[in-house]
């Protein structure tokens, strides 16, 4: 119950066309916010001195290959065209699932039609090496026909010790037009893509003419990937 009521408020969302003049995501912040130490303090919009905005929490998705071969160019998200299609719309073979319970994926689905929000780290895990430096792209559209295309290219450090897991620095707005696309994976093979939120938009907060809810950048030890 908890983290069903963590997610009914915490990613409570906005209008999918955003409070922009470009429709792309002016309603989020743009960085992470900052804060070095505990005693930092948050400035708000309003000019308000409050204490700084908690660590974000994430979103988690697992992608299974449930087959005996490999599976190129494997599609998830996209809500707007994967509500109602045949395995919620992701590739075929793969399972997806959305790793709270009570929480289905298609539901998670169903709520980023109302509650996007701003990615700003994306921590991929599997028990494959090669799996996790799979190259990844997402495209990001909005109903004025805006879009975003970006490719990623996770690479372990040489001086990283742990093989199952890249944190992938990044900057998109996810929402029910977000697509992502993993060039490929393994067969028999699970990989998840915990994805940290810079901020979440509140459809209820911005009808009360305030912003997005923020966040700092999670407590997690990481590096920035090459794109």
């Amino acid at each position: 119950m908890k983290n069903q009521e963590f997610l009914l408020n915490k990613y409570a969302g906005a209008d999918e066309e955003f409070a922009s003049a470009d429709g792309m995501g002016d309603l989020y912040a743009d960085d992470w916010n900052g804060f070095n130490d505990n005693n930092d303090l948050y400035v708000d919009a309003n000019c308000n001195t409050n204490s700084k905005p908690a660590p974000a929490k994430p979103y988690i998705i697992k992608l299974y290959n449930s087959t005996a071969s490999a599976i190129s160019d494997v599609e998830f998200l996209n809500a707007v065209e994967s509500i109602g299609a045949d395995n919620n719309g992701v590739t075929a073979g793969i399972v997806a699932t959305y790793e709270y319970p009570d929480i289905t994926y298609k539901s998670f689905l169903q709520r980023l039609a109302n509650e996007p929000f701003k990615a700003g780290l994306i921590r991929i895990s599997s028990s494959s090496t090669t799996q996790i430096e799979k190259v990844f792209s997402v495209e990001v559209y909005n109903t004025r026909g805006k879009s975003y295309k970006e490719t990623f290219v996770p690479q372990i450090n040489t001086f990283q010790q742990i093989s199952t897991k890249i944190d992938v620095e990044v900057d998109f707005d996810v929402n029910n037009y977000t697509q992502f696309k993993v060039a490929s994976i393994e067969a028999g093979t699970t990989v998840i893509y915990t994805i940290y939120p810079k901020s979440v938009a509140s459809s209820i907060a911005s009808l009360n003419g305030k912003k997005a809810e923020q966040y700092i950048r999670p407590n997690i030890s990481g590096m920035k990937m090459l794109k």
